[in-house]
């Protein structure tokens, strides 16, 4: 039985993905630093999951989902696309906020 073109299609775009970020050690590494958050409870907001979100972008759920884990990048075509659909006039306070690694330490003053 062969599979469908498309599910085959994802299957090696995940695949080739999962090489580019694993590190020899077979550990996973992350190269890019975004912070998501807002631009995932837009979508919860618009669209109530990120399949119907997907659905409207014309792409699947495991492309909107490496995106918003950092493993792909947002294109610009995707990013005006996603503006579009979920109303968003400032692209930059969803798409291109960084992760700010909080270096404070928990310790106890006496």
């Amino acid at each position: 039985m062969k599979k469908p073109l498309v599910k085959l299609k994802t299957t090696c775009i995940i695949e080739n993905v999962r090489r580019r970020f694993t590190d020899k050690e077979g550990g996973r590494m992350k190269a890019l630093n975004y912070d998501y958050s807002k631009l995932r409870g837009r979508i919860v907001e618009k669209f109530r999951t990120i399949t119907a979100f997907a659905k409207a972008m014309g792409v699947s759920y495991a492309c909107i989902s490496m995106h918003l884990h950092n493993y792909t990048y947002w294109s610009q075509p995707d990013i005006d696309k996603a503006c579009g659909l979920l109303d968003i006039d400032n692209p930059m306070e969803y798409f291109f906020v960084r992760v700010v690694k909080d270096n404070f330490t928990n310790e106890a003053t006496e």
